[in-house]
């Protein structure tokens, strides 16, 4: 954004840069405002720039006040794209006011409406497969032959919402919501099974203990509407004989029981290792001391894991198309907690997806603007094998082999750097701590073992940092400038441990039937 278009936000309505006198009245008009005098200072004298190095604790707000008006403005563009033609496939419109208004037969799929106000809206017969409605207030909405597949209705206000007609198939909705959307005429809403955990308002994870992740083996998700936290087994059960009722459910969702804890106390899961890309096992405690249930088609299951990693100080984060396909809803997992991951947009050709977390990553890993170069040193991060081998982040280091894929494809980078599964979607960096490239294949073992009777080593691929950046800008993502130093080993470890993520893929049982020919599922889906 120029300073000119963001002037006004800073320093009131500012005259035309048109006008003749325009000098004179801006700087009227900043000297009253300090703040914004530094600003204009700092940009007409940028060859003096060391001056004000010491004024970072100004300038890092002014930036963010830029930001917020660059995403504000993008909020408004789609607001008013979407009520001019109905039409705003993919679109974020959080928290935008779109109260009593006539939506009726717009095209919202994939939409993010995340606290956004449709109180009275006419969405009838519009088609709202895959939006996210988490937070939205839908109170009055009619939804009369609407589309609403796969769409996330989690903390969604929907009292008195009509429902007429409408597809809920495979939609995401609190266990009261069921009732409201089934008494509404909803159709495709089985008001047992598939449900999120029941929301308790008055209670959030008090009296529980905080997880230990990695210490027991497999870990279980116990969710207050939107906001899950994971656990091991036995913190499951010291939850469970607290009293807590969102331990309590979250056991018979699992169908867990906790009639000797101890005996899996200190059990972690032998890790069973899959095929190639993006996931692995996640292996159940060895003698559980009850069978759980199996899931049944519709329940929404944790089937298959992947890497991605932050690129802005929204949450926005890049991963493989690969990760994401088929699954149900998608997590990011920061710290011990799940958080829902929004689609985007996605490249299946080049095998790309941004994602969007309600989240404020503490580390931005920052793309290239550099060409890569044959023998570059690279570093790949990420979670190979899921979770089975522990939960902490792994790095392998190599160089960059080639500068084109298989079959002469020029979008990708050979690396010999180790990648297994679980390391689809993560970052490949260089020394000064940029992305070169996104970790997306290896050569297939048997197909090569077959075809040239030869084991493959060392012969793995990269997504480049451009077509990073092509759809980045795309989907008009502010990023942070690349480094220019290369850094310490510790410092680069701290950057990548705090940019890079574990997702997590959640499917229905019979969505993993059609998704097993085509990614690695988890073996015990139990």
């Amino acid at each position: 954004m120029l300073f000119a278009d963001a002037c006004p936000k800073l320093c009131g309505a500012g005259p035309s840069l048109s006008s003749k006198s325009w000098y004179a009245s801006f700087m009227k008009r900043v000297l009253l405002r300090p703040m914004a005098f530094l600003v204009f200072i700092g940009i007409v004298s940028s060859g003096q720039s060391h001056a004000f190095m010491t004024l970072d604790f100004i300038w890092k707000p002014i930036g963010e006040a830029l930001k917020e008006a660059a995403d504000q403005n993008t909020l408004k563009q789609n607001k008013e794209k979407l009520l001019a033609t109905k039409e705003c496939p993919g679109c974020d419109l959080s928290g935008i006011d779109l109260a009593r208004t006539d939506l009726a037969k717009a095209n919202l799929q994939q939409a993010l409406l995340y606290k956004t106000n449709l109180e009275g809206a006419n969405l009838d017969g519009a088609d709202l497969s895959g939006a996210i409605f988490i937070g939205a207030n839908l109170q009055g909405a009619s939804f009369k032959g609407a589309s609403l597949k796969g769409a996330d209705l989690s903390s969604a206000v929907l009292d008195s919402a009509l429902f007429n007609n409408a597809d809920l198939n495979g939609a995401i909705l609190d266990r009261e919501d069921r009732e409201i959307v089934i008494a509404g005429g909803a159709l495709g809403v089985d008001q047992d099974g598939g449900a999120e955990p029941e929301r308790d308002r008055s209670h959030e994870f008090n009296g529980a203990p905080e997880p230990q992740l990695g210490s027991i083996g497999r870990v279980y998700e116990v969710c207050d509407g939107p906001t899950c936290r994971e656990v091991g087994y036995r913190d499951l059960c010291v939850g469970i004989e607290k009293g807590n009722p969102l331990y309590l459910r979250s056991a018979e969702k699992y169908g867990v029981s906790c009639d000797n804890p101890e005996a899996l106390a200190d059990r972690a899961p032998s890790p069973q290792i899959g095929k190639a890309p993006p996931e692995i096992v996640e292996k159940t405690p060895s003698s559980p001391p009850s069978t759980p249930q199996q899931p049944n088609s519709q329940q929404v299951i944790n089937a298959s894991s992947g890497s991605g990693f932050a690129v802005s100080s929204s949450g926005h984060i890049i991963t493989n198309h690969h990760v994401i396909d088929g699954c149900e809803r998608v997590r990011i997992h920061d710290q011990g907690k799940s958080i829902v991951a929004y689609v985007i947009t996605y490249d299946p050709g080049n095998d790309l997806a941004l994602l969007k977390g309600d989240f404020r990553p503490s580390t931005v890993l920052p793309v290239s603007n550099e060409t890569p170069e044959l023998l570059q040193d690279v570093y790949v991060a990420g979670y190979p094998f899921g979770r089975s081998i522990s939960t902490s982040i792994k790095v392998t280091k190599g160089i960059i082999s080639s500068l084109t894929g298989l079959g002469n494809n020029f979008s990708n980078i050979q690396i010999d750097a180790a990648l297994q599964p679980g390391n689809s979607g993560g970052p490949i960096l260089n020394n000064l701590g940029n992305v070169v490239g996104v970790a997306v294949a290896k050569l297939d073992l048997k197909k090569v073992l077959e075809d040239f009777g030869v084991v493959p080593e060392a012969t793995n691929f990269g997504i480049k940092a451009n077509v990073v950046k092509s759809l980045l800008q795309s989907n008009r993502v502010s990023i942070p400038a690349p480094n220019a130093k290369p850094m310490s080993k510790s410092k680069l470890g701290k950057l990548i441990s705090g940019g890079t993520y574990y997702l997590s893929c959640w499917m229905t049982m019979a969505q993993v039937e059609r998704m097993r020919s085509k990614k690695v599922i988890f073996q015990d889906l139990r």
